[in-house]
């Protein structure tokens, strides 16, 4: 499972940090659900709503990449 998990967070060889810091938020809005739902403490709208926005970025910019074209990078001649 572990595998998996580090499979779908990496970018061919490399861990895609995008992915990763948007895995890490959709795990603490998921936490921060279940302690609004179950204990006293309440988690603010605004507070729910810049970390959804993150994980929105995250994800969109790494779909975007997927069906972008890709250019070469060619080294400028001196």
């Amino acid at each position: 499972m572990l595998q998996n998990i580090k499979e779908m967070l990496s970018d061919g060889n490399t861990l895609s940090s995008k992915r990763v810091i948007a895995f890490l938020t959709f795990l603490v809005i998921a936490v921060s659900y279940f302690v609004d739902q179950f204990t006293e403490f309440k988690i603010t709208k605004d507070l729910f709503d810049s970390l959804m926005w993150i994980v929105i970025g995250g994800m969109g910019i790494t779909g975007v990449e997927k069906f972008a074209p890709k250019t070469n990078q060619q080294e400028i001649p001196k």
